[in-house]
């Protein structure tokens, strides 16, 4: 049995989810931010509204993440894209940064040769027949 007060909670919900639905649309059609923040502001409902309706928020992420449909704007830009763009970025910076690195560093730890194998070691220099060490000297010839 429905009472009128649950039944004028239900018609609340409703024209809450009607303007949640309402401001999604203005906001694509606006070009405006698609976060739940800004539609619940534009739609006067509380934030936690919006994530209490899964539906709502579902229809809000697929808005976010379509491309905006601009005719002879050229490609369109996306959270998607702006996120790998920014990674992209992020990784060539840090590559660069291990190439200067490990230019400044080379010469300090291999020597002066480039490519130098850091495990092998030049041989000990031979020594030769007049560097004899003096006991050698008094060591009986046979």
């Amino acid at each position: 049995m429905t009472t009128p007060l649950s039944n004028g909670r239900q018609a609340d919900t409703e024209r809450h989810r009607r303007r949640g639905l309402e401001a999604i649309a203005a906001a694509v059609d606006r070009s405006s931010p698609l976060t739940a923040s800004a539609i619940a502001r534009a739609a006067s409902v509380d934030r936690t509204f919006l994530y209490r309706h899964r539906d709502l928020l579902g229809n809000l992420h697929t808005a976010a993440s379509r491309p905006a449909a601009a005719p002879g704007a050229g490609p369109a830009v996306t959270n998607t894209s702006l996120q790998a763009d920014l990674a992209n970025a992020r990784a060539a910076r840090l590559a660069a940064r291990v190439q200067q690195l490990e230019k400044n560093t080379s010469p300090n730890i291999w020597g002066t040769r480039r490519g130098a194998n850091p495990g092998s070691a030049a041989p000990p220099a031979s020594r030769n027949s007049s560097e004899r060490s003096p006991s050698s000297d008094n060591a009986p010839s046979t």
